[in-house]
């Protein structure tokens, strides 16, 4: 999959606000609108679509 600058953004957001989850005692609302996203379904959608981009890229590895 082409990595556009759209997709970069977002991934780069996706683990901003994974880190901030397990180290911050902010609400996920709250780290999502702190990480650039409108709203925690928007962070959601981010966290799904990087989950199953990994999960194609593992598969066609291994």
């Amino acid at each position: 999959m082409e990595l556009t600058v759209e997709n970069y953004i977002n991934n780069v957001r996706v683990e901003r606000a994974y880190h901030e989850l397990k180290h911050s005692k902010n609400n996920p609302t709250q780290i999502a609108i702190n990480n650039g996203f409108s709203s925690i379904r928007t962070m959601n959608r981010a966290f799904d679509k990087l989950c199953i981009q990994n999960k194609k890229e593992t598969i066609k590895i291994g």
